[in-house]
């Protein structure tokens, strides 16, 4: 069998591990059915043991909030239990889920519809900041922004590092509306299950200046 432990362990800290995660399975494939456990944070997660003579460790980043990573151990132990050999199967590791626009919805004009007053209550989210990594996946453009206030949160999940906050943006056309890393935005939007803003080609996202914040702050204390 094998027994992994961590000396060292220093991942993007998260309450679900969404972001920054090591995960351990048992077997040579990435299968959720034989994954022994998912880690972030700042804790060593216990020694872990093998059920057979294969572990397979994954470490997942996102381009952001770097921390120092981790340290790992691992050692040979015998089982107790004598066991049959079975002859070799091959497997094949299952592709990585990626969100893909559909081609009719990146057709729509790039054009954002309404105002900021009409947008504020129809969007579950409000918020003004930086964008500082910006990755094109697959169509879709996969964002980290900076925060510079929050207006409205709805469900979107915000990271704190000290006095920096920032959130995970999905543009779900990568060049609708189109944002560029680092300069400042007015972003409103949906927010899926996981807490990741989603941003649609009509969504309401423009040049975030100075000025807007007395609008915004109004807004803040509208009644929807």
């Amino acid at each position: 069998l094998i027994e992994l432990k961590f000396e060292k362990f220093d991942v993007e800290r998260d309450n679900y591990c969404r972001y920054d995660y090591v995960a351990v399975f048992n077997g040579g494939e990435i299968n959720d059915a034989k994954r022994i456990g998912k880690y972030c944070g700042d804790s060593p997660p216990a020694p872990i043991l093998s059920e057979k003579n294969e572990l397979l460790v994954q470490f997942l980043s996102d381009l952001s909030l770097t921390a120092d990573g981790f340290i790992g151990h691992y050692k040979f132990r015998p089982k107790k239990l004598p066991t049959t050999t079975a002859p070799p199967t091959t497997t094949t590791v299952p592709a990585t889920s990626i969100v893909k626009p559909t081609v009719a919805l990146c057709q729509q004009k790039c054009k954002r519809s309404g105002t900021l007053e009409s947008n504020y209550c129809s969007s579950n989210f409000v918020i003004t900041g930086t964008v500082i990594t910006a990755v094109t996946r697959a169509g879709s453009l996969h964002a980290t922004v900076s925060i510079i206030n929050v207006y409205k949160e709805g469900n979107l999940a915000i990271q704190q590092a000290g006095k920096n906050m920032s959130a995970k943006i999905l543009v779900m056309c990568k060049q609708c509306p189109l944002i560029r890393r680092g300069l400042n935005y007015i972003i409103m939007g949906q927010v899926e299950e996981d807490g990741r803003g989603k941003i649609f080609p009509n969504s309401f996202v423009m040049s975030f200046k100075t000025k807007n914040s007395k609008i915004l702050n109004a807004l803040k204390n509208k009644t929807c």
